[in-house]
């Protein structure tokens, strides 16, 4: 089998509890909607970490537990993205994407696969409260995959 052309949805919500100079901490869920033939319903609960170093970059980092909700398990998996942002203009930024994520490590179905991501990300804001986001990532380099995914999402800030 082959990958989907269109993958599915997320809808995310994320709130920031702790925010300094250095570091940003909050809550975030993710809700996916399963569009794509053969998935299935899940969410996501995370804490989001942003490590300001500098003016202009930002390292942005967490940990995710996904739930993936099938007819026979429920999938329970654990995702740390690594990601570096540099701000190049006032409204533009870009950078480096990575990460390690195991898919399943619920027992008894569990397994001890750990994938490791590679991309890269650009994003601009469009308002002081619309972003847009686009990636390009292989989310299994490490495995020999030649499976690869363009993403794109807009991002609505409500203060």
């Amino acid at each position: 089998g082959g990958a989907s052309p269109v993958a599915n949805p997320e809808l995310r919500v994320r709130w920031g509890f702790l925010s300094g100079s250095v570091a940003e901490i909050g809550l975030e869920g993710r809700f996916i909607a399963p569009i794509e033939a053969g998935t299935y319903a899940g969410m996501a609960p995370g804490l989001p970490i942003a490590l300001h170093l500098g003016d202009s970059v930002r390292l942005d980092t967490g940990v995710w537990m996904p739930f993936i909700f099938g007819p026979n398990h429920t999938a329970v998996g654990i995702s740390v993205p690594v990601d570096i942002w540099i701000q190049v203009t006032s409204r533009v930024w870009l950078g480096p994407m990575t990460g390690l994520a195991s898919p399943d490590i619920s027992p008894p179905f569990g397994n001890s696969i750990t994938l490791v991501s590679m991309g890269f990300g650009v994003g601009y804001q469009i308002t002081h409260y619309l972003d847009f986001k686009s990636m390009f990532l292989f989310p299994g380099l490490n495995q020999d995959s030649r499976y690869f995914g363009v993403g794109a999402g807009v991002q609505i800030r409500i203060e």
